[in-house]
Parts: C-alpha cells; sequence; structure tokens
C-alpha cells in the first residue's frame, strides 16, 4: 500500500510516472485545472486511491493469526 500511495503523491508532484502512461496520481494533477467544471473527474482517482488503501490494510488485518505469523 505504501508504494501505491508513494507513487500517487509522486505522480501527483510530477515525479513518478510519466505521461503518455497512466497514474492515478498523475489524473488528479491533470485533471485539477478543470476542478470547478467536473468534480468527478479528480473525485473518482482521488475515491480509488483511498479505497485500494483502505480496503488492502482492512484484508491484511483481518487475515487469521496462523496466516499472518508464519513463525508459528
Amino acid at each position: 500500500v505504501f508504494i501505491v500511495l508513494l507513487l500517487s503523491g509522486l505522480s501527483f508532484l510530477g515525479l513518478g510516472v510519466q505521461p503518455p502512461n497512466a497514474d492515478w496520481g498523475g489524473l488528479v494533477r491533470e485533471n485539477l485545472a478543470g476542478l470547478p467544471y467536473g468534480a468527478p473527474a479528480v473525485i473518482f482517482p482521488s475515491i480509488a486511491i483511498a479505497s485500494l488503501t483502505i480496503s488492502v490494510n482492512m484484508l491484511i488485518d483481518n487475515l487469521p493469526t496462523r496466516i499472518r505469523d508464519r513463525s508459528a
């Protein structure tokens, strides 16, 4: 999850994945100027980043202990 957040943040700042390749952070950055005219273009990639981060964290936290801790 940290990698997704790092890549999205770097792409938002213009340091990550370069065009023509797409990234969620790049999509937010490219559509910021059109925010007053079309908010979904910025909101949907932001929701995708947040939902991926939250769902993966919840999945890992709710794994059974014997699967999560291989040392047992």
